[in-house]
């Protein structure tokens, strides 16, 4: 055999040993439920480039008893460095977080299971907070963390497990990272210059609109 077939063969071992061991949600829980009793979202928050250890909320609802959940988020690497993980309660049996999935390099997988007889019965919550620092070479903007169902085996997907271990996809919101500058008076991307003054002089004289940034998230 040819050397460069050995070495296609041994990358495609990697791969293969790579995709198989992928923590998630085990295939052995038998049932997936598709429906709307449940619901996970990401709280929309205003940042500032350059700042650290900001904290993001996971909240999440369901009408039924859970034994765990799972959590998956893509996010752009360029802007966000998500650097810790805190649970909202104390955990059980089992807990997760991975940050780098073949072939996905900007999701996050995080997940915990609990004991039975600590199951977590119907309500809401944070399930978790994402500690992350922001770029400080990114412009003003927008950016997503989205709450994703990539699929695969086992499934990178927003899950819910029940008592009797049956799957429940949830209804996702995707939580939205209003990036300003706390100079940035009138929202425009730029500043502090000559039009924030006039827009702040307009806002305390004339009535006109509200100071955007720091003062007034833009939602």
């Amino acid at each position: 055999m040819k050397i460069n077939q050995i070495g296609i063969i041994f990358v495609i071992l990697i791969v293969l040993i790579g995709i198989s061991s992928t923590t998630g949600f085990s295939k052995n829980m038998s049932t997936v439920k598709m429906d709307n009793d449940c619901s996970m979202w990401i709280e929309n928050m205003t940042v500032h480039p350059g700042e650290t250890n900001v904290l993001i909320p996971v909240h999440g609802s369901w009408s039924f008893t859970i034994s765990g959940y799972q959590i998956c988020i893509q996010f752009n690497n360029n802007i966000i460095e998500i650097i810790d993980v805190h649970w909202f309660s104390t955990i059980g049996q089992d807990a997760f977080i991975q940050d780098w999935i073949f072939p996905y390099p900007d999701v996050l997988l995080i997940g915990v299971f609990w004991m039975p007889g600590s199951y977590k019965s119907a309500g809401s919550g944070v399930l978790a907070f994402l500690m992350v620092n922001i770029s400080g070479q990114i412009q003003p903007g927008e950016t997503i963390l989205d709450l994703s169902n990539l699929g695969g085996t086992p499934p990178i997907d927003c899950i819910y497990s029940d008592e009797s271990s049956v799957e429940h996809y949830p209804e996702l919101t995707d939580g939205a990272l209003f990036i300003v500058k706390c100079a940035d008076i009138d929202s425009n991307g730029n500043g502090p210059d000559i039009a924030d003054l006039v827009y702040l002089v307009d806002y305390m004289f004339q009535g006109g609109p509200s100071p955007g940034d720091c003062c007034n998230p833009p939602w």
